[in-house]
């Protein structure tokens, strides 16, 4: 898109419903840094107001105004899943989020996992939004997901009492990198805000490491299937040399 928009600036404006297009629990000094960079690009936020149809190529908003558009990008933000949402069997919270223990069990039974978006954690009902729906808390509850499981299936084939389950225990706080484009970022982290090209390196960096990981963990998966693959080769390969051992010993008993 860039490549074909090449020597001319696209009139982008960006509409939210709230008062920033940042969420609450990000600092008021770092939605300043992002509604000043969006002036720089030229780009028009219209706040507090929000899309009630999109008819042809038009954007119509609650407010009445109309918008034309070439390209239009519809982000939604995190929703509850309607099976989550319309099961008679769950329990969930007021948005339709799953609930669940610490334990990342559904607080109706001990037998079902939820976690990630699709969850909301009793233990901080009392604190709205947290733990936020962010990958940063969601990718967390995996290593916690596997142990618990593990736990209780060795319960259930050996017919005895789950071992001991692991809470999660998320975090406060977490470091918020933005991308601004032009090579540069926005960081944010324990209320401090940063911007600048070296802020756009970090982010770069972890993300491509981040990939890095990501390919490293999906070359091991392949290579143990691999050789699962081989070992279950051999056997069957053994197995059937036992059994032709066998027909032959038993041919050679009928002769005699």
């Amino acid at each position: 898109m860039r490549h074909e928009m090449k020597g001319s600036r696209p009139q982008v404006t960006i509409i939210d419903k709230h008062d920033s297009v940042l969420p609450q629990a990000y600092p008021a000094a770092a939605t300043r840094r992002v509604e000043r960079e969006a002036e720089r690009l030229g780009m028009k936020i219209v706040a507090r107001d929000s899309v009630a149809a999109v008819r042809g190529s038009t954007v119509h908003l609650a407010s009445g105004t109309e918008l034309p558009y070439d390209l239009l990008v519809l982000a939604t933000g995190p929703a509850a899943h309607a099976l989550a949402r319309d099961s008679s069997d769950l329990l969930v919270d007021e948005q339709g989020y799953i609930r669940v223990r610490s334990t990342m069990q559904t607080t109706e039974f001990d037998h079902v996992f939820a976690c990630g978006d699709c969850a909301s954690m009793d233990d901080y009902a009392s604190e709205p939004n947290f733990p936020p729906k962010a990958g940063v808390y969601a990718v967390r509850h995996g290593p916690i997901l596997n142990h618990n499981l593990e736990v209780m299936l060795r319960a259930l084939l050996h017919k005895d009492k789950p071992g001991t389950l692991k809470p999660y225990r998320p975090q406060r706080g977490f470091l918020s990198l933005l991308t601004l484009g032009d090579e540069r970022a926005i960081g944010c982290k324990a209320g401090l805000t940063f911007t600048g090209h070296w802020v756009w390196c970090l982010k770069d960096h972890i993300d491509r490491k981040w990939m890095r990981q990501v390919r490293r963990r999906n070359k091991r998966g392949r290579q143990k299937e691999d050789e699962r693959d081989k070992r279950r080769r051999r056997k069957t390969k053994t197995q059937g040399r036992a059994g032709g051992m066998q027909t032959r010993k038993m041919n050679a008993k009928h002769l005699t």
